[in-house]
């Protein structure tokens, strides 16, 4: 997962791209986003290039963490690094 974004504004969008391959070929890439201690499921994206833009809450947080899943068709799965991003 990567974006080019060096930084997002509280109420903004960061947008992200994640690579996905697989000899079954992919069915999805989940793109998620830690809140509080928790990872939420934002949006799935069915087709390459994997892309999303993700809501950033205009709440106190310092940085943003996001991640993606993708799924093959054969039902495995695998994540991507965790992306984080500074709130400014």
């Amino acid at each position: 997962i990567a974006t080019a974004q060096t930084s997002v504004a509280p109420g903004g969008t960061l947008r992200v791209v994640a690579a996905a391959s697989d000899a079954d070929g992919i069915e999805r890439v989940s793109f998620y986003r830690r809140d509080g201690g928790s990872w939420v499921r934002l949006a799935d994206d069915l087709r390459s290039p994997y892309e999303q833009d993700i809501d950033v809450p205009a709440d106190a947080r310092s940085q943003i963490e996001v991640f993606a899943r993708a799924f093959d068709f054969s039902g495995r799965s695998g994540d991507s690094n965790v992306l984080t991003v500074p709130v400014r």
